[in-house]
């Protein structure tokens, strides 16, 4: 199943999940700078486009001219003028770590009358009551806990914060201090009207189904779709339907000077709002998967083509990937250590011993200062197609997250913007942690927990 409960595989997601990590672990190591309410500026009104990362500390995956995730959450925070809306999975913190000043940014957003609502996934809730607790407190915040389970047996396990109307993060980054120190992570930061309306949609179609959290009382049973989600709304959100016609996609962005295109995408197909099914993250995955001629360049934390039914297979991005292969692409894949488990490896096997494809195992390094649980694992997912064509996004590349799971990403067409994803992939793939896959070797799973 793809519940990443804490006593399972946490930091994938779902299915045989093995995603995103939960409580807050027991190491703090960087002391972190209080954050402060700067003088709000204006938003950008011109569209721009820049990655995002983070690297694990003590690791040599730090790309120094690329920003830092929570630098630019912080940016995100301090400057928003009028609205928040944050979809992420969890929210696990503590004292020092580098996500409290975001927290401390969110919180005096709220202060300056900025209307903020967080929607986080019900399941996960229990084990991760701090964080949601503490903002549900706070005047001009409402949080919401949304029950996907319940219907898809699935999660939200995507991770998008939309500001002011026109700012946007979308990546793999959980709202974990360890997603900012200790694991390697990948998002895109986007300043652009329709990308934010696109995603902002999403966000409405998800928080009309969640229940307002109540720390003073139990979790309610989500779905339930009794709320007014317009009188539920602070007025700036009210102001705008849920079901908006769709923009004009892909937008055009100029990225170092060169005209870019981007396109949101969403999983999974049944919890898509109305009109937006040609948004639907897996096709167009497969699509760019089939239009590749020379190279495809592939990091995830996990690959599986295992499913909860034993009689059936995952099979359409494994038989996207053969077709490259067997044309003549050159295929690399870079998975995490996470898909050495039992369920997880046997895949990889298969794939590897019947096509050329290249796959390396990405292992970060235990932290010198003690063992962190849930952590010191890459959890970027990114393709790079023909060094012209990027996807980023949280999906994991399992059935799960594309057909139960709520997740979000992005496809992006233009050379400089994927050869600098490419940059980003080719320092993972050459470095001191990644070792080619031995189909024939026996590899002990990673520990995850204590």
């Amino acid at each position: 199943m793809m519940i990443d409960m804490r006593n399972t595989l946490i930091f994938a997601g779902i299915i045989s999940i093995s995603g995103c990590a939960s409580s807050a672990p027991p190491i703090v190591q960087n002391a972190s700078t209080t954050a402060t309410a700067a003088p709000a500026k204006p938003a950008k009104e011109a569209s721009s486009l820049e990655i995002v990362e983070s690297a694990p500390l003590e690791t040599t995956l730090d790309h120094p001219e690329v920003p830092n995730t929570d630098q630019v959450w912080l940016d995100m925070m301090t400057h928003a003028q009028r609205s928040v809306s944050l979809a992420i999975f969890y929210a696990s913190t503590q004292p020092g770590d580098r996500l409290e000043p975001v927290i401390e940014a969110i919180e005096a957003a709220a202060s300056r009358h900025v209307d903020v609502r967080l929607l986080f996934d019900a399941s996960f809730y229990e084990k991760n009551r701090e964080v949601p607790d503490r903002l549900a407190k706070i005047p001009n915040v409402q949080v919401r806990l949304i029950d996907i389970k319940s219907r898809t047996k699935g999660v939200l396990h995507a991770k998008y914060f939309i500001v002011d109307d026109n700012d946007t993060y979308v990546g793999s980054a959980n709202f974990d201090g360890r997603a900012l120190d200790h694991i390697q992570e990948i998002g895109v930061r986007v300043h652009d009207r329709d990308i934010a309306r696109t995603l902002d949609q999403v966000f409405r179609y998800d928080w009309r189904d969640a229940e307002p959290l109540d720390p003073k009382s139990p979790v309610k049973q989500a779905g339930s779709g009794n709320v007014d989600v317009g009188s539920a709304m602070p007025q700036s959100f009210a102001n705008h339907p849920l079901a908006l016609p769709m923009p004009n996609l892909p937008v055009s962005i100029a990225y170092d000077g060169e005209a870019t295109k981007v396109i949101p995408l969403i999983s999974p197909r049944r919890l898509m709002p109305e009109g937006y099914a040609q948004l639907d993250e897996l096709p167009r995955l497969v699509a760019a998967i089939e239009s590749a001629k020379s190279t495809l360049d592939i990091q995830v934390l996990t690959y599986s083509i295992d499913t909860d039914d034993i009689t059936h297979k995952f099979l359409t991005l494994d038989d996207a990937l053969r077709r490259a292969d067997a044309r003549g692409v050159t295929v690399r894949m870079l998975v995490s250590d996470w898909n050495l488990d039992d369920n997880k490896i046997e895949s990889l096997r298969e794939l590897a011993r019947s096509s050329k494809i290249k796959i390396d195992i990405l292992t970060i390094p235990p932290f010198s200062k003690g063992f962190i649980p849930y952590a010191r694992v890459s959890h970027a997912k990114y393709m790079v197609v023909d060094g012209t064509e990027s996807w980023v996004g949280s999906s994991n590349w399992e059935e799960g997250y594309f057909t139960r799971t709520r997740n979000v990403g992005l496809m992006i067409d233009g050379k400089k913007f994927s050869a600098e994803l490419e940059t980003i992939f080719e320092g993972g793939w050459t470095s001191a942690y990644a070792k080619p896959f031995d189909v024939n070797a026996t590899y002990t799973p990673r520990k995850r927990t204590e």
